[in-house]
């Protein structure tokens, strides 16, 4: 079982009923045409841009934005954009500091 630790996630919080409900659910590995099984290093990026595309239903339409070709730059853009929104994220208490240490670096 795939979700297990889901499901002990579940009870622990005392959501028996939950936990019962998605211990019978079988996860679907969807077979993407933009699997890169070489890439060992962008994995996060793959991940992040998954959560912010995918929509939940299923392959037909979903567009990642990736292709087999992805290029070394769109993964370098996604890298960058993920950066910035996790560094300049209200919840970020240091976002201030990096945003004014930026700001000199730019100077020189």
């Amino acid at each position: 079982m795939q979700n297990a630790a889901f499901v002990r996630w579940l009870k622990s919080r005392k959501l028996t009923t939950l936990a019962d409900a998605v211990s019978k659910i079988v996860p679907v590995k969807l077979e993407m045409n933009w699997r890169d099984q070489d890439n060992a290093n962008d994995c996060a990026i793959y991940t992040m841009r998954h959560m912010e595309t995918y929509d939940g239903k299923g392959l037909a339409g979903w567009d990642a934005g990736f292709r087999p070709e992805t290029s070394t730059k769109t993964l370098k853009n996604l890298r960058i954009k993920y950066l910035a929104r996790i560094l300049y994220a209200t919840i970020n208490q240091h976002a201030h500091r990096l945003s004014a240490a930026a700001k000199n670096f730019k100077k020189l």
